[in-house]
């Protein structure tokens, strides 16, 4: 499961960095230096596993330049058992032979099984767009609809971004229908790497060219992160000139940005913000804060001057917060001051928590007042005792709805 997850997180970041993000910080040991390269190849490792196949950087330029070589050295790396090392030495392999022959190089990594196949044949694609961009596209143009086409455009657009936003929207128009649709979704997400040469002036010809797309919320909220990344204030802005389910989007879009690479400047901008707008962004915040400092999270949100506001943004945090420490979170909770306010998220809060947590929910049940919130709670409580057979609890809840 874990290598799905790094390997979603990887596509999220593109392709440029696509392997190596996910081992940047543990690399394989250096072997030992021998005099002479064959012995140096030859020798046994310390773990007892059979030496690994040199890769460009320790084979000699002249017998790294033969395809057949290429094929054979790809397909010693295929029988490395362990995860981190085979994607390192396929992708260090892929890279190379895209610049010789990049057809070759994407189809062998197309049998490489499903995570590792897709990481390094993208690794290929990006190097062939980045050295030979006019190849690429018509290569990528060519393709036929596959559950792989998404990640193909995605290379490809994150290999032509680090040149020029211009020139990739422009290989755009030549694109078939089904390859530009990924190409575009594939354009917003490059566009958030730190190797695109995304600059102020590329703004408007992202803006214009977004003005022309059918609606797709994914691709404007992506769109909007990347501008923010950029100018916070004035992808903002353009947000906000939205309508509708792109405007919301791309609110969300700016604040996830914010909320990741400045925290604090997103608090200041939700509180120029006004109405639903305002609502949705603080959501997003406060959505990444919780994981971090809940208590602070809480706070905030508590500080909103309208009560509807207040009620909807700390049920949003003790939500995230009960399911990650409910103990914590219940303990914040039966704190504040007593009023509508901490019942109705006590409310919210023991629906969270009955499952894995009734006693929890009991505490819940003892500190609201309304008795709207105690019928509620105490209905649940009533039925989730009886499911479970336990009688005594059972009657004591029934009891206690009977005297409201």
């Amino acid at each position: 499961m874990w290598i799905r997850l790094a390997f979603v997180g990887l596509v999220g970041v593109g392709f440029g960095v696509l392997v190596g993000l996910a081992f940047q910080d543990e690399k394989p040991p250096i072997p030992d230096t021998h005099k002479d390269e064959a012995t140096r190849v030859a020798a046994p490792s310390e773990s007892g596993h059979p030496p690994a196949t040199p890769t460009k950087t320790t084979l000699s330029a002249d017998l790294y330049g033969d395809a057949e070589d290429f094929h054979a050295i790809w397909l010693d790396a295929l029988d490395e058992p362990a995860f981190r090392l085979a994607v390192e030495r396929l992708s260090e392999v892929a890279r190379a032979w895209a610049k010789e022959d990049p057809v070759a190089a994407i189809t062998a990594a197309a049998d490489g099984g499903d995570l590792i196949g897709v990481a390094v044949q993208s690794e290929a694609i990006r190097v062939w767009t980045e050295t030979d961009s006019t190849g690429a596209t018509t290569w990528l143009s060519q393709q036929e609809p596959s559950p792989t086409l998404r990640y193909q455009a995605l290379a490809v657009m994150s290999g032509l971004v680090t040149g020029s936003v211009a020139g990739a929207l422009s290989r755009l128009e030549s694109m078939p229908d089904g390859v530009r649709e990924h190409a575009e979704q594939g354009l917003a997400q490059a566009l958030l790497t730190p190797t695109a040469a995304f600059g102020s002036e590329d703004i408007d010809l992202v803006v214009d060219w977004h003005s022309t797309l059918e609606p797709d919320n994914d691709l404007t909220m992506m769109l909007s992160m990347a501008l923010t990344k950029r100018e916070p204030e004035r992808a903002l802005a353009w947000a906000l000139s939205l309508t509708g389910d792109r405007r919301q989007a791309a609110v969300k879009g700016a604040f996830l940005s914010l909320a990741a690479d400045d925290r604090e400047l997103a608090k200041r901008l939700v509180g120029e913000m006004h109405g639903q707008d305002r609502l949705e962004a603080a959501r997003t915040v406060l959505h990444a804060e919780v994981d971090d400092v809940p208590r602070t999270a809480l706070a905030w949100a508590l500080s909103f001057e309208s009560e509807t506001h207040r009620i909807e943004l700390a049920n949003s945090v003790l939500y995230s917060w009960c399911r990650k420490d409910p103990d914590a979170a219940v303990a914040e909770l039966v704190d504040l001051p007593a009023g509508r306010l901490r019942d109705k998220v006590a409310e919210s809060a023991a629906v969270t928590v009955l499952i894995e947590r009734p006693d929890l929910a009991e505490r819940l049940f003892q500190i609201i007042e309304s008795h709207e919130g105690r019928r509620l709670v105490g209905l649940m409580l009533h039925r989730f005792n009886r499911i479970e057979g336990d009688s005594e609890k059972a009657a004591y809840y029934r009891e206690e709805l009977s005297k409201l």
